[in-house]
């Protein structure tokens, strides 16, 4: 099942993202080889794990890798497939009309087509472009599929919670909202529906507390301005670190316990 949901996952990302997807899932019984990408993102996050306990060590590490190009040569594949991507949407949003950009319906395309209508020119650098691409197929993928793969593995040990999350699903009337192929939502489905699926919500809420995809949270700055939570106020150009991991299961900070607790969301956080 972790294989199904990494494929989904990978499959989904790369669609609603990019416009094409991976074809994992269709080729999980097939001859044809998968596509390298997922395969090396999904080895460097599990190699990212021995740093979880000292979060710098992973960045100092990463800082330098880039003097041993024998040990990245899988890493700077990724990169170049990430510039192909950046430089296929670049030349769409040059080459097509506003409707056509549209109803290409990709995510980095519409966040392109924004920033040039906004004028930002900043946003719409190459490099930075590149970043935000490779943010996005780590994010969108293995994160997703760690979640997924979690919340099933609290699903398969309580029965009455799968009966409970069906009868919500049943009730909210989502199975109406699919389009006449019977596997995707019609357009403004999330809106009219998903909303509604308060007992589904608290459920990924609480897999994303127990099992957070970056247990160590990762390094954070706050912007020029700094940044508000509740009533503390943090200075600008701060690096903020918050392990999800500690924090999710920190009695001193909220209403937690090391175990799966989807009835008792909202949390209410002791230190805002």
């Amino acid at each position: 099942i972790t294989t199904w949901f990494s494929s989904f996952s990978y499959d989904v990302m790369g669609d609603l993202s990019f416009g094409h997807s991976f074809s994992l899932v269709a080729n999980l019984n097939s001859d044809t080889a998968p596509h390298y990408v997922p395969s090396i993102i999904t080895q460097a996050s599990t190699t990212f794990q021995w740093f979880t306990p000292v979060p710098w060590l992973g960045n100092f590490c990463f800082e330098l890798a880039h003097r041993f190009p024998l040990l990245i040569r899988k890493l700077t594949r990724v990169v170049t497939w990430v510039e192909e991507v950046c430089d296929e949407q670049l030349e769409l949003n040059t080459a097509l009309d506003d409707a056509e950009l549209l109803r290409k319906k990709t995510a980095l395309g519409h966040f392109i087509r924004s920033a040039n209508l906004d004028g930002d020119k900043k946003a719409t650098e190459r490099l930075a472009l590149c970043g935000d691409t490779f943010a996005i197929a780590i994010g969108g993928s293995h994160s997703t599929s760690s979640i997924l793969i979690m919340l099933f593995y609290a699903l398969a040990q309580r029965p009455e919670l799968q009966m409970q999350l069906r009868e919500e699903i049943s009730s909210a009337g989502i199975m109406k909202l699919l389009n006449n192929d019977g596997y995707l939502l019609r357009e403004g489905a999330a809106m009219e529906g998903l909303g509604k699926l308060v007992l589904m919500d608290a459920c990924i809420n609480e897999t994303m507390r127990l099992h957070s995809p970056i247990p160590s949270g990762g390094a954070r700055q706050t912007v020029d301005t700094g940044a508000q939570i509740g009533k503390i106020l943090i200075p600008p150009q701060t690096v903020v670190i918050a392990p999800r991991w500690s924090i999710g299961r920190c009695t001193t900070a909220c209403h937690a316990m090391p175990a799966f607790r989807y009835g008792c969301l909202p949390r209410t956080y002791s230190f805002l």
